[in-house]
């Protein structure tokens, strides 16, 4: 497969999502240590375990679609 802009674009974008998702990720999971201390019966708390769970599932979606993105190779290239 040759090198095309629209290779390079895809690869382009693909390396900022990923690079997003995984800026979010551990920006959610220093979140999510800061919810785990707090006590259970904390006005909110429900809410803010949802949004977690939330912000999760976005995660996910965002590396999934920069996984896909990516260009592939094949052994002949």
């Amino acid at each position: 497969m040759s090198d095309t802009p629209s290779r390079w674009s895809r690869t382009a974008l693909s390396d900022r999502l990923l690079r997003f998702a995984a800026e979010q990720a551990m920006q959610t999971r220093e979140f999510d240590r800061r919810v785990a201390d707090l006590p259970a019966d904390t006005s909110g708390h429900a809410s803010l375990r949802a949004a977690l769970g939330a912000a999760r599932a976005w995660e996910a979606a965002v590396l999934w679609v920069a996984w896909r993105l990516q260009p592939r190779t094949s052994i002949d290239a």
